[in-house]
């Protein structure tokens, strides 16, 4: 309890003083000065755990490195032997310096990068590092909160940070970065701090978390064991010394007005402060309003109207009888606070808009015509914090800064500052930008500001520009773009308002301006593009850029055995990779892929496409029908290229190389397919549909299978085949690239065995039982058996119109001579026994009385009539049996 008490008393005290701030670089706003250090006086111990803590408000960055503290130290008097433990950080090139990337580096020259997106421009910032040489591990914290770690495992880190006794010389050093021969010089301009700091404190072990979150929210303010922030510990070299009121004042919000002398409407008011990273201020007390006023008094004559007083806008509008504060997205908040000129005006209804009078009090207009319109007032914004404003259009090498700062000038002016040396300030009706570090005359740029000067630098303007390092020998107007708005992440629309950088090119409009729905090409051809050429071989590439190819079958339009021709009706899609194109707002999302975007027609013009070029190979030279409606989409894969900074136009960009181009074309296509056959009507085909290419004297291209290849929904059964297969492969030449598709169909034989098969066996069945009927009535054996064998030719003529030529026979030929041969037999048959018959009657005698009639014995002729009849309807049905039975096997097989 007591150990508690005594830490509020220290506190307390703790809170009581003033803390003390080094200013570094004050007065030199264009030449910074090595000759501005602080030395830690004490000595620094053996460190095998550490904690720096320090608050930092960064005033301009340095051209390579802020270096805010380093502790630096040499084994022995060489001029090599220098290393350092130091902490250093530069924007982010990635966030166009919105984000800062911290480093904390130790003697080997390791080191490791965090990234955080939380830093306060021009705001005091506490920044922790801590380490652990027994695990390497490091940790960084930004006003409390953890921002990333990383692991430096090394035998020199390993074994910890050798104290100030332990070498031959040390110093920590305070806003400077020691480089070689000496920890205590070397000093470069391009690294020194450029800011204040205040209560750097460093402990030898790694202080927790909640220690660390309530130092950085200012609940605490411990002092460190090893360096206690106390200026009498330090020696201060040609550094400036403050005093803040009180500890509170590092994490006090920095909210600020800044007045806009020019008369606007309300809608316009809105935009300008939106642009600044603001709201139209709406005093919300007394006391705010009283100083609303103070604020505007050496703007009366230029703002107040002669005769209604009226003075600025309010940021309310009215709803429902009640008033609300109009926020950043345009939010609605209640507004409790209130000072109308009257109570007794009907202040309370569906008004669309409030100004402040000369005197304080408040007016209103229902409107919304003069609010956007008619009435034009001055505007004053409110920002919190210090908005960043980056940018963009300047040429590569251009040495204009990329961020900017809005700040005031001793007449309270507008103008915005840069964060190395750059500025931009109003002078005689224009913007201007120009930066300290280059002779005047090599950099000029100005823009009209409009009619009285309403017109800023934020959002997307042209200027007339002059800068020779870009290599102009003459003014050209560019478009620059100055805005607040987050790199990578949002569009900036012309007028300086944000939006999701996904929902350009979306065909729907965000920006108020609707500027983000101008412009919208989806693909930038490379400079050494040509439409003529197809995709180039890719250095990483062993082999030809693959035209994935897909057939989707929609339907099976006919096969026409005769003809050996097929019908189909196809969907042809082919998907390949350019490199030498680039591709822009394709994806709305950064983490989706496979999403498909068509590509305007007029944009599909420009590029190279591989369908066109498509040679159906075997198809029957006038059946190839393609649809004249055809469409290529970008299919993404990737996330978006880092954003270009020297575009005026946010754009995201998607590198060919890594994203889809896909096409699709219907066709309608009668291909030649060669029927083999031989075991008709049990045949099996295979068809092939053959896509070919010219390679065009190149090897940059190759039709490769998609997955799936081919694709058929459709039904199975066709006309009298059944389809049993589908399946593809693909061939190349050096001149040619071909993509075949195959067809596996299987005759279906039931009807030709129920037409053809059964009906022939029928007849076959006729002609046998005439076998049977008494020999000796010859005309109705004859004539039975000739009329079967007169139908079975007839049935074979029939069958022999229904399938095409060949110079083989066919199994179903040799079925219907067989049986034509065994009717034909038959009919010998006949023939045969009314031959031996009729001889049987020829040897009958006459009788030598008229008592007896005397014959010749009737046994040889009759008897072998009779046997030659009945050897054939034994014979005949024996060897059918074996035939039908052979030919099914032999048919039947694969």
């Amino acid at each position: 309890m007591e150990m508690f008490i005594l830490f509020l008393l220290f506190q307390s005290l703790t809170r009581a003083q003033k803390p003390q701030i080094l200013r570094f670089q004050v007065d030199n706003a264009e030449n910074y000065s090595t000759e501005e250090w602080v030395e830690f006086k004490g000595k620094i111990p053996h460190l095998n755990s550490f904690t720096v803590c320090h608050w930092e408000r960064l005033r301009f960055f340095s051209v390579r490195d802020s270096c805010p503290w380093a502790f630096c130290y040499k084994n022995k008097d060489v001029e090599s032997d220098h290393h350092c433990t130091q902490l250093w950080y530069n924007r982010d090139a990635v966030s166009g310096g919105r984000y800062i990337i911290a480093s904390g580096g130790f003697g080997d020259n390791s080191n490791g990068d965090i990234l955080m997106k939380t830093f306060k421009h021009r705001s005091w910032n506490q920044i922790c590092w801590t380490f652990q040489s027994q695990t390497g591990m490091n940790k960084m914290y930004l006003n409390g909160v953890l921002q990333g770690s990383y692991i430096i495992d090394s035998d020199f880190v390993g074994e910890g940070i050798p104290g100030s006794d332990e070498v031959f010389s040390s110093a920590f050093i305070i806003g400077q970065e020691p480089d070689p021969p000496s920890p205590r010089g070397g000093f470069e301009t391009e690294q020194v701090f450029v800011g204040d700091i205040t209560e750097l404190n460093m402990w030898n072990f790694t202080l927790d978390e909640s220690t660390i979150r309530n130092m950085g929210n200012c609940e605490s303010f411990a002092k460190g064991n090893i360096i206690s922030w106390n200026l009498e510990s330090f020696e201060v070299n040609n550094v400036k010394v403050e005093e803040l009121e009180g500890f509170d004042d590092l994490c006090k919000s920095d909210d600020e007005l800044l007045v806009f002398p020019n008369k606007r409407s309300w809608s316009e008011a809105w935009s300008l402060c939106y642009a600044h990273g603001g709201i139209i201020h709406t005093p919300q007390n007394q006391k705010e309003n009283d100083e609303f006023i103070q604020v505007m008094k050496p703007y009366k004559a230029q703002c107040a109207d002669p005769v209604s007083k009226n003075l600025a806008w309010l940021g309310i509008k009215s709803r429902k009888r009640d008033w609300y504060k109009i926020g950043k997205k345009e939010q609605l908040a209640n507004q409790n606070y209130t000072n109308w000129k009257s109570s007794s005006e009907p202040y309370f209804a569906n008004y669309d808009c409030g100004f402040i009078q000369v005197g304080g009090t408040w007016d209103s207009d229902q409107s919304v015509v003069n609010c956007n319109s008619l009435l034009r007032f001055c505007t004053v914004c409110k920002t919190s914090g210090k908005s960043v404003m980056i940018l963009k259009g300047a040429c590569d090498g251009s040495p204009l800064d990329w961020l900017f700062y809005v700040q005031k000038d001793q007449k309270k002016n507008i103008f915005y500052e840069g964060y190395k040396h750059s500025k931009i300030f109003f002078k005689n009706g224009s913007w201007h930008m120009t930066d300290y570090a280059v002779t005047q005359s090599d950099l000029i740029l100005h823009m009209d500001a409009g009619k009285h000067g309403s017109k800023t630098p934020l959002g997307r303007h042209s200027w007339k520009t002059y800068d020779a390092s870009c290599g102009l020998e003459s003014f050209e107007e560019r478009s620059l773009t100055l805005s607040i708005c987050i790199f990578g992440d949002e569009f900036t629309c012309d007028s300086g308002q944000c939006v999701n950088i996904f929902t350009r090119c979306d065909k729907k409009f965000d920006c108020i301006d609707r500027s983000d729905e101008r412009g919208c090409m989806m693909i930038q051809p490379l400079p050494e593009y040509e439409k003529s050429s197809p995709p180039e071989l890719e250095e990483h590439l062993i082999r030809a850029n693959p035209i994935f190819t897909e057939i989707e079958i929609l339907n099976i339009d006919f096969i026409n055995t005769v003809a050996m021709s097929v019908g189909l009706t196809v969907d042809i899609h082919l998907t390949w990779r350019d490199p030498k194109l680039v591709y822009t707002n394709i994806l709305d999302g950064k983490e989706k892929s496979n999403v498909l975007k068509v590509i305007a027609e007029r944009e599909v013009n420009k590029i190279w496409l591989p369908m066109p070029r498509v040679i159906h190979e075997n198809a029957v030279i006038g059946q190839v029908v393609e649809d004249n409606i055809f469409y290529v989409k970008i299919v993404g894969k990737s996330n978006p290229s880092e954003m270009d900074i020297t575009e005026s136009v946010e754009t995201l960009q998607y590198p060919g190389s890594e994203n889809d181009l896909f096409m699709s074309q219907r066709y309608k296509l009668e291909y030649r397919c060669t029927f083999f056959l031989k075991n008709y009507p049990f045949d099996k085909q295979v068809c092939h549909f053959i896509l070919m290419m010219n390679r065009e004297g190149n090897n940059t291209i190759n039709f490769a299978e998609n997955k799936p290849p081919v694709i058929y929904l459709g039904p199975r059964i066709l006309q009298s085949f059944e389809l049993k297969d589908l399946f593809t492969n693909t061939s190349a030449t050096e001149h040619q690239t071909r993509f075949i598709y195959s067809l596996k169909i299987e005759r279906l034989y039931m009807q030709t065995l129920s037409t053809t098969f059964f009906q022939s066996f029928i007849l076959w069945v006729i002609a046998y039982f005439t076998l049977y009927i008494n020999t000796a009535d010859f005309s109705n054996r004859f004539m039975g058996a000739l009329t079967s064998l007169l139908v079975l030719a007839a049935l074979l003529s029939s069958i022999d119109s229904s399938l095409p030529q060949t110079s083989y026979f066919k199994h179903v030929d040799v079925w219907f001579f067989c049986f034509i041969v065994n009717i034909v037999l038959i009919i010998f048959v006949h023939i045969a026994v009314d031959i031996f018959l009729n001889r049987e009657n020829d040897h009958c005698v006459a009788p030598k009385s008229s008592l007896t009639m005397l014959t010749k014995p009737k046994s040889d002729e009759r008897k072998l009539s009779t046997r030659i009849n009945d050897m054939a309807k034994i014979t005949i049905p024996v060897f059918i049996t074996f035939f039908i039975v052979t030919y099914f096997v032999i048919s039947t097989a694969d």
